[in-house]
């Protein structure tokens, strides 16, 4: 999730303080998606590297997002809420 950053996440804004000028507001996430490519549907390409060696990952680069996720055992999803 993208938190102040003026990039909707799945159709939504996201921001750790309330929004006092709308207009304002408006006005940057407008100026923002000028210069931010966000493509939803469809697959890109995706590199991923050691964090420490900075070699890429066996099997990369990747031909969307899941396949890593896949590979590596990691999910997408947002994790579950754990409130009692």
């Amino acid at each position: 999730m993208f938190r102040d950053t003026n990039v909707p996440f799945r159709g939504k804004l996201y921001f750790t303080k309330s929004i006092i000028d709308f207009n304002f507001t408006l006005d940057l996430v407008n100026n923002t998606l000028k210069d931010v490519k966000i493509i939803s549907n469809i697959a890109q390409k995706v590199w991923a590297y050691d964090a420490l060696t900075l070699n890429l990952i066996k099997g990369s680069p990747f031909e969307s997002k899941t396949q890593p996720s896949n590979i590596l055992n990691f999910s997408l999803s947002p994790r579950p809420s754990h409130r009692t």
